[in-house]
């Protein structure tokens, strides 16, 4: 698990991206789990998914490494991917997909995607030296042992605090 996260991460921060214009759009309902906390972080991901899409736009500012994470289905199989290069679009927004799917057939690493906003899982970039949103993953690090945390924040080139 470690190791796919070292993948997705390093991939993350330098995949310039490709597009395809017959992504479709695929809506779910708002993503929850049975977990308050992470409920919570998702809202909360998802209530502030405006600002994070116009800070990843804004050519003045200082952040790097957008990414979000966005639940994509495909019939009964869903799973929660890491996306860069978002665009808002009339119906919702589109990425580029940043990590070889491990449950979709149908879409693949580097491929465009559309999605909604109740797709949402979380979001995260890098400014001013340390990371920014990251909002699921916050409440994972909080579950960690101290050995667990301090490997899994090796993996990122920015701290959390």
């Amino acid at each position: 698990m470690l190791l796919r996260f070292k993948a997705i991460l390093l991939i993350s921060l330098f995949v310039a991206g490709c597009s395809r214009e017959d992504a479709p759009l695929v809506d779910v309902d708002p993503i929850s789990s049975d977990d308050e906390e992470i409920n919570a972080a998702m809202d909360h991901a998802r209530d502030t998914f405006a600002d994070f899409v116009a800070t990843s736009q804004d050519t003045e500012t200082e952040g790097t490494g957008f990414l979000a994470k966005v639940r994509i289905g495909e019939g009964d199989v869903f799973e929660d991917l890491w996306v860069n290069g978002i665009k808002a679009e009339e119906d919702g927004f589109s990425g580029i997909v940043n990590e070889a799917p491990m449950k979709l057939q149908k879409v693949e690493a580097l491929e465009e995607v559309r999605f909604t906003e109740n797709q949402i899982v979380d979001w995260q970039y890098f400014a001013d030296g340390k990371i920014v949103g990251a909002f699921t993953t916050r409440v994972e690090r909080g579950r960690m042992t101290e050995e667990e945390r301090t490997e899994h924040d090796e993996l990122y080139p920015f701290p959390f605090d």
